[in-house]
């Protein structure tokens, strides 16, 4: 028995000395999920010793001298390539810079590819993380094993890389259309929960094929009260720029209360952020 818990996958990491340690290098537009790899080391360094310009570079200061600052005292220094970070001018002259500066000082230098472009050649002779192709998890894992880290406590919030649009196909049928917003999600685990059980509804995958489905009872806390679980995984996870269809079907006419989660690992779930829409020509193409 397990209850579902909103936990986000915290990670710590541990090094040794340094002011700036670490330098993220990256476009502002992608903050939205670089900082919640930037959070991860700040919540074991500090701060100060993790060079992320929201917290790094105060108001009134010089930036660039700063930025000079952060990239002389770095020892890992993380390059996410992307569309937005290769056609930033500050940021190429960062990951340029460094790239000289390697070949006279110690400097772990590591580029994450995180869109779906060409890393830039003269890169392709140092081995690069692929954040595009093997999701948020994958490469926190590898970054563990370049800086060595357990878990901790977070305050930057989870990139959510799924989200889900529900749309009402009947008075007994929901329909989930689950996307992967930037990143390929290798996991495919989804948890529907619900006071219904395996005899009063089911959730399926739309349009059929391979899938791994099961029935808990009794297994989650829905609104304070013992609920039932819905198991549903597709072996090849979710893929950028396709979406994944799931059908919930009641088979009894009152109302009830549901939730979808990722499943993250066996006891840690993530609720999938929701949209209702009226057709499905309402979801996004992008």
């Amino acid at each position: 028995m397990f209850d579902i818990l909103l936990l986000d996958c915290g990670i710590q990491l541990t090094g040794t000395g340094g002011v700036f340690m670490i330098f993220i290098s990256h476009q502002h537009k992608d903050k939205e999920f670089v900082g919640d790899i930037a959070q991860t080391l700040s919540d074991i360094f500090g701060e100060e010793k993790v060079f992320f310009d929201d917290w790094s570079i105060k108001p009134g200061e010089n930036i660039v001298n700063r930025m000079n600052t952060g990239l002389e005292e770095c020892k890992y220094f993380f390059f996410f390539v992307t569309r937005n970070s290769l056609e930033s001018e500050m940021v190429n002259l960062e990951w340029t810079s460094t790239l000289i500066d390697k070949a006279n000082r110690q400097i772990e230098f590591i580029p994450i590819r995180a869109d779906d472009v060409n890393v830039p050649q003269i890169l392709k002779s140092i081995k690069y993380l692929d954040l595009y192709s093997n999701g948020m998890d994958t490469i926190k894992t590898q970054i563990i094993e370049i800086v060595q880290g357990q878990e901790t406590n977070r305050k930057y919030p989870t990139y959510q890389n799924l989200e889900a649009y529900v749309l009402r196909e009947s008075e007994k049928e929901l329909k989930f259309f689950i996307k992967a917003k930037r990143f390929f999600e290798p996991n495919g685990k989804f948890v529907l929960v619900t006071k219904l059980d395996d005899k009063q509804a089911e959730f399926n995958l739309i349009g059929g094929g391979m899938t791994r489905n099961s029935f808990n009872p009794n297994a989650a806390q829905l609104g304070g009260e013992n609920a039932n679980v819905f198991f549903l995984e597709i072996p090849e996870g979710v893929k950028k720029g396709f979406k994944i269809g799931l059908s919930f079907i009641k088979k009894v006419s009152s109302d009830v209360d549901i939730a979808l989660f990722h499943m993250k690992t066996e006891s840690k779930f993530e609720r999938i952020p929701t949209t209702l829409i009226n057709s499905e020509i309402d979801i996004p193409t992008s």
